[in-house]
């Protein structure tokens, strides 16, 4: 067999090791790195329950003792006015109370609930089985319609004087959407009719508005564009039900005004999001300030060669070598886009080693210019899947780099080739997240708008209270 044939060496998902790694995360203490996180107890929690749900051994390798332990202890952190705590660190306790008895003031500064950490709650409420019954479901609607600002965006907590504290980027969008449709169920009421709702408008508003001119999402009006955001900003609209109808509005009743809807150009978005997929090459070649597969999208177009393009309607190979002067050949394949009869860019590219062996490495980044990360490869499929596109990406190619440039021989993913994930539990579950969405044997398939497996997105959507609207 010649050099060029050789097959490259296969690319394993190592099973057993990443459920290793998440039972010593689950089982024993974290290492020190985390100590500064200890007030967002819960988000830790999300990642370590989420990734042994997606691995299939939450049930087999916890007893059900300990998972009643868990639950418990999730339900500890309930915040009386709604929501949930990050942890039970800053509750009070004996210390602040009078002789009489009497809860003392100063704790509400710091004693709140917080949006992140109550959506990361009902998810892991959910994935250990529980039916919700314990949730303040009134009041937590009741203390989400506090944290939405004036422009739609919403907060991270309430202040001592109710005011909205913390952040509004696209992030806060997400949860806060998340968290209305875990606790309003299928019909939009669930157990809580008549609970005061969010101004769904604004929140779209506000999504819509941070729309960019390349149509992806950013943080807030007028930033730029960032895959993680973009996700956030699609995942929130598909909790809403406000993303783009796929055929025509159904005729309205005379008077009724049509929902606002959010993603003003589908394919836009979709090329954007494709575009943030690169290979090793793309790093070390692109200095431009915009990655290499939006570069040749407009190239090709320029040549005429985007529309209808057929692999042997691709330029000749050193016409396009010309036009990039990698350091090895680049292949690009494109497929028919199903909005608009437009052609989209859907897979980075095969690449000649030095003795002509083809690899496929193709990760995903978050913004132009930047490198490839982890945790992109499922805030971009993720999103992708939400607009039910996954398959436009090149799965081989970021399972590759997931595999091969991240995974690391102890369990778990690092943020970037080399890095070790003993600290670092977000991008662990994220690769694990990404996997999942390319089908990867032996984990547990993925709903990608709730980042929790679909079997436990069922059992919430068998309950009897999420399913139909109850008068209480």
């Amino acid at each position: 067999m010649s050099t060029s044939d050789e097959p490259l060496p296969a690319v394993e998902f190592i099973k057993e090791r990443h459920v290793r790694y998440w039972l010593r995360c689950l089982q024993s203490l974290l290492p020190m790195e985390y100590t500064t996180n200890d007030s967002n107890r819960m988000t830790l929690a999300f990642f370590v329950i989420c990734a042994l749900d997606l691995l299939d051994v939450l049930e087999t390798r916890t007893t059900p003792a300990e998972r009643k332990d868990y639950v418990d202890w999730i339900y500890h952190c309930q915040h009386p006015a709604g929501g949930f705590r990050g942890s039970t660190i800053l509750m009070p306790g004996d210390a602040s109370r009078s002789t009489s008895g009497k809860t003392s003031r100063p704790h509400v500064r710091w004693d709140t609930a917080s949006l992140p950490n109550s959506y990361f709650a009902l998810t892991m409420l959910v994935m250990l089985g529980d039916d919700l019954g314990r949730v303040r479901r009134r009041e937590g609607l009741r203390w989400l319609s506090c944290l939405q600002r004036p422009d739609g965006s919403f907060g991270a907590e309430l202040g001592p004087d109710g005011g909205v504290e913390g952040g509004r980027d696209m992030r806060f969008s997400y949860w806060a959407a998340g968290f209305r449709w875990f606790l309003r169920g299928k019909q939009g009421v669930g157990g809580a009719s008549g609970a005061q709702d969010i101004d769904v408008d604004a929140l779209v508003g506000f999504i819509n508005l941070s729309e960019t001119y390349d149509h992806g999402f950013s943080e807030a009006p007028g930033l730029e564009a960032h895959a993680g955001l973009s996700y956030a900003a699609i995942g929130a609209l598909s909790f809403l039900d406000r993303l783009p109808l796929a055929a025509p509005e159904p005729e309205l009743a005379a008077g009724s005004v049509p929902a606002k809807r959010g993603i003003s150009h589908m394919d836009g978005t979709l090329r954007w999001l494709l575009s943030r997929q690169r290979t090793d090459e793309d790093e070390a070649q692109d200095n431009t300030g915009c990655t290499s597969m939006a570069r040749q999208v407009a190239q090709l177009e320029r040549m005429g060669e985007l529309d209808g393009a057929q692999e042997h309607d691709m330029p000749a190979h050193e016409e396009y070598e010309s036009m990039h002067q990698p350091t090895h050949a680049t292949v690009i394949h494109m497929t028919p886009s199903p909005q608009n009869d437009l052609s989209i860019i859907t897979a980075p590219h095969e690449q000649s080693l030095p003795d002509g062996r083809r690899f496929i490495n193709a990760g995903f980044n978050g913004r132009c210019n930047k490198t490839a990360d982890t945790c992109y490869s499922f805030w971009v499929t993720g999103a992708l899947s939400i607009l039910q596109h996954e398959n436009l990406i090149n799965a081989s190619a970021s399972r590759h780099f997931l595999l091969c440039q991240t995974q690391h021989r102890v369990g778990g993913f690092g943020k970037l080739p080399g890095d070790v994930p003993v600290k670092d539990v977000l991008h662990s579950c994220l690769g694990l997240a990404a996997l999942t969405l390319m089908h990867e044997p032996g984990l547990k398939p993925l709903d990608p708008t709730l980042c929790m497996s679909v079997a436990a997105r069922e059992s919430l959507q068998r309950l009897d209270w999420w399913l139909s609207p109850m008068v209480d």
